[in-house]
């Protein structure tokens, strides 16, 4: 994240940020932030590996326990809402067919990928429903619509997030002040791309600031009657 992301965040009326992965905002970001006086956690406070997994995420994914309603309780009696939420977590898995996909792998990448994120929603729900206008974005991919050869338990995620999201949509379809949509980043300069696509060159890719527009239209007001939609940030 830039200093223009960081201002187009700012006049959005972000009022927190909470980085999840290695130093994605740059220094000219963060000072901004700190001179804004917006509340700011970093990167390094929040990272598990270079993956990016929130701090809330790593503990529920390391011991299998939801958010205690305590810290929930917490959170809203500092901020008595909370405005939005992007569910970014996630882990490759293996490429490799079923047949010969190790179980244990593929139950990592499934509570990572998806359980934890249902955990994550559903435990942050009674914070969300206090927000006169709150937006959960859900991250997807291409291979979470079109099932494809050896993208094994990451893909099965990515149609479970997709389903999860559309499940929300239509469970709250009276509450017109929380929407819940998908967002497919594309392919994007990050490690886990490179995990997957070793032999491509990362500078033919756009990197992470470049396609922010379509995350900050969904958290903003402009996208509040738009609900149970899944986008592609490069179409």
């Amino acid at each position: 994240m830039n200093l223009k992301d960081a201002k187009q965040l700012l006049k959005n009326g972000c009022v927190v940020v909470a980085e999840g992965a290695n130093m994605p905002s740059t220094k000219d970001a963060v000072h901004y932030f700190i001179d804004k006086k917006i509340l700011f956690g970093p990167g390094k406070a929040a990272n598990a590996g270079g993956v990016a997994v929130s701090g809330i995420e790593m503990s529920q994914n390391s011991t299998r326990i939801p958010l205690a309603r305590e810290q929930v309780d917490n959170l809203l009696k500092e901020f008595n809402q909370l405005d939005g939420l992007l569910l970014n977590a996630g882990i490759l898995g293996d490429r490799s067919p079923i047949e010969q996909y190790d179980v244990k792998k593929w139950v990592e990448t499934i509570h990572i990928n998806l359980t934890s994120q249902f955990i994550l929603v559903k435990t942050l729900l009674p914070a969300l429903k206090k927000s006169d206008d709150a937006s959960v974005v859900f991250t997807s991919s291409g291979v979470g619509k079109i099932g494809k050869a050896f993208w094994g338990a990451y893909s099965v995620s990515k149609f479970g997030v997709e389903g999860l999201c559309q499940i929300l949509s239509e469970e709250f379809d009276h509450d017109t002040s929380i929407r819940f949509n998908c967002i497919n980043p594309g392919a994007v300069r990050t490690k886990m791309r490179k995990e997957a696509y070793p032999l491509e060159n990362p500078e033919d890719l756009p990197a992470p600031e470049e396609v922010m527009e379509k995350y900050l239209w969904l958290m903003s007001e402009t996208s509040k009657n738009i609900s149970g939609k899944s986008f592609d940030c490069q179409q």
